[in-house]
């Protein structure tokens, strides 16, 4: 049977954003971040495909901890010393646990974001975003992604052209297509993830003003009246020069995913 497995570990907040890039380094496909049992600290799980070899990401993951805990990253019990869970999980109950736990948002009061097994009508005076999120991110019910939402319903230009980088499920992408962008593009270095994006445009009626490319912001053409990133901080950095040339002079950036200390930044420009 084809299937997933998962990782799952508590660790302090303020190493969270590290340890996602490990994770995704290591090849997951998908992570889940959530409130730890300890409210300085968050508990992260990871899913990878089956065809990875788990003690080998295992191995490599607890190397990564203890080379935090050498460079005095951790508090009190270190992230070498945090348990590691794994646990099996079958392809058909991925499925089965996005119904369970998405549930239809308002991230702002025109704004609505639900599933296609429980759609709910245009709030007044705006639209809804239909996701089928499948194994990319992207449901509205992750913080940043919710602020980049807000930031966007204020700076979206009528005709414009936008640039999402990292699309994942395509939310953001589709958002800027119903908020009257001209044109959108978006990107993402994860073919699933494109797949997604594209089945989620279709869903949605907007696929005709969206261009959907595998890569990176590297390889797009062109400048862009607003740009928008909402990813790690370990993939976000290293990219700013990128995004920042496919600005227009007078163009808008938005960028999230990234941790200040224990707060979870967000920046519009």
């Amino acid at each position: 049977m084809d299937a997933w497995f998962q990782l799952s570990l508590e660790i302090p907040s303020d190493l969270s954003d590290v340890v996602c890039g490990m994770l995704f380094d290591l090849g997951s496909a998908g992570l889940q971040v959530e409130g730890g049992t300890d409210v300085r600290c968050v508990r992260l799980t990871a899913y990878f495909p089956a065809c990875e070899d788990r003690e080998q990401v295992v191995g490599a993951l607890r190397s990564g901890l203890h080379g935090l805990a050498r460079s005095g990253g951790p508090q009190a019990e270190g992230p070498g010393e945090v348990r590691i869970g794994v646990a099996e999980v079958p392809r058909e109950d991925w499925a089965t646990a996005w119904r369970q736990h998405f549930r239809p948002i308002y991230p702002t009061p025109r704004m609505a974001v639900c599933p296609p097994w429980d759609r709910v009508p245009d709030p007044e005076g705006g639209f809804a975003v239909v996701v089928e999120p499948k194994t990319a991110f992207g449901t509205g019910h992750h913080e940043t992604t919710r602020m980049a939402l807000q930031a966007m319903e204020q700076r979206v230009q009528a005709g414009g052209r936008v640039l999402d980088v990292g699309t994942g499920s395509g939310i953001l992408s589709i958002a800027a297509a119903k908020l009257g962008a001209g044109r959108v593009t978006a990107v993402d270095t994860d073919p699933q993830a494109v797949e997604n994006a594209r089945q989620n445009a279709s869903l949605n009626a907007v696929g005709e003003r969206m261009d959907l490319y595998e890569g990176s912001v590297s390889a797009v053409e062109g400048t862009f009246d607003l740009v928008v990133a909402n990813v790690i901080s370990g993939v976000l950095i290293p990219m700013l020069p990128d995004l920042k040339a496919r600005l227009k002079a007078s163009g808008r950036l938005i960028l999230g995913g990234y941790w200040s200390g224990r707060k979870r930044v967000f920046w519009g420009r």
